[in-house]
């Protein structure tokens, strides 16, 4: 039988039991009252003891109702992880960004088809196997790095679920991390002029345009995407525009040879309309991971200009093919992020200013924060190659 006995200021009754491998556990039961501390002691007790032909689960479960009926007065509510999850992501919404919301909705699919039948079982069914099934699944499918953002998602989930009370305990909570490979870190890196000359041959117009837009501006693909002619002010010498990704206003002061290759296109009379309309449509078109398309065929071009290596539609014997494992690769449309900021610092100019340009929201940048003057920032982007004659044969 448990054994009780007050402890504190407050007198609160603690439970002293064995579990069912004669280890002593020791909880407090947050009550005053000697009678139902002890019920609960022993409640505690059977459940850590399970008896001989009972499933461990279900007996907690019975348990577990049984005290919520004895101290509630009502029978407890039911609520499967599929039901939950849902009621989760409604929760999410209203508490994080658009990009995010997406993130954590792919995590709950992923995580429900996994589950199969199970999703539809009550979240006290759960056990920390589930979890570590999960995660290896997702480990032979993605990096280290994605298995682990994975994983923290729906320990966010079932941490929620436990502190809502529809679960007593976590089965996330000893689940660790998988271990993130070096060779899965492929950093980006800035383009070589031969490496950009070749891209630039094999692209239409619209790519090239974003490409030299990417490289004076430093921004992010969907930033690039979704730029108008409001954005683009070569009389004043700035692109403005907010971040998608870090809702920061983004204030660029134009190199000399983006002012003249600006100047010497055709504008529209429409100051709204996108400046690539093609990439903007493909954008606008999807409703979460609004990149991939574009993404995909800026790989087909580095694919083309021999910067990437030809990827099979197969599995093949000495590589995974499009179903397996996605290769992290070193340049992207992001490198040529790299590129505007590596040109800017070989040339000597102070990385607070680099970062001032580029909109760079780095923890160390914030803590140190300093606005330049536009006189500062242009000085500074006058040492920035002319790239806009590059691969202009092919245009």
């Amino acid at each position: 039988m448990a054994s009780i006995r007050p402890r504190g200021k407050k007198k609160l009754y603690y439970a002293l039991f064995r579990d069912a491998n004669g280890n002593l556990v020791q909880r407090c039961t947050k009550l005053t009252d000697k009678r139902k501390a002890q019920d609960l002691a022993d409640e505690w007790e059977k459940m850590a003891r399970p008896t001989a032909g009972e499933v461990s689960m279900e007996n907690m479960r019975r348990v577990i109702a049984d005290l919520h009926r004895k101290f509630l007065g009502s029978e407890m509510p039911s609520m499967t992880v599929r039901a939950y999850a849902a009621q989760w992501l409604a929760t999410k919404k209203n508490e994080t960004g658009d990009d995010t919301m997406r993130f954590y909705g792919d995590q709950m699919r992923l995580f429900l088809r996994h589950l199969g039948p199970r999703a539809d079982l009550d979240l006290f069914r759960i056990t920390r196997a589930d979890i570590v099934g999960f995660r290896d699944a997702r480990r032979q499918l993605v990096t280290g790095k994605t298995t682990n953002h994975s994983l923290k998602t729906i320990r966010m989930l079932f941490k929620q679920a436990q502190a809502d009370g529809w679960t007593p305990e976590n089965p996330c909570a000893d689940v660790k991390k998988v271990k993130e490979m070096r060779s899965e870190k492929a950093p980006k890196r800035p383009y070589s002029d031969e490496e950009f000359e070749a891209v630039m041959r094999v692209s239409d117009g619209e790519w090239r345009d974003m490409m030299i837009r990417a490289y004076y501006t430093g921004q992010r693909l969907l930033d690039i995407a979704l730029m108008t002619g409001e954005n683009e002010d070569p009389h004043m010498g700035i692109v403005k525009f907010w971040s998608n990704k870090t809702d920061l206003r983004i204030i660029v002061d134009m190199a000399p040879p983006y002012i003249e290759w600006v100047l010497s296109k055709k504008s529209s009379d429409n100051v709204k309309a996108p400046l690539h309309p093609r990439a903007y449509a493909a954008v606008m078109k999807r409703t979460k991971n609004r990149t991939v398309t574009l993404s995909t065929q800026f790989a087909t071009l580095l694919m083309k200009a021999g910067l990437r290596p030809k990827k099979s539609h197969h599995k093949q014997e000495d590589g995974p093919g499009r179903s397996g494992r996605r290769t992290r690769n070193a340049l992207t449309f992001h490198s040529l992020r790299h590129t505007m900021v590596s040109d800017l610092a070989n040339a000597g100019v102070a990385k607070s200013v680099v970062m001032d340009l580029v909109g760079h929201e780095s923890e160390d940048v914030n803590t140190t924060y300093t606005h330049f003057d536009s006189k500062t920032k242009k000085a500074a982007v006058a040492h920035m190659r002319d790239v806009t004659k590059f691969g202009a044969r092919s245009s």
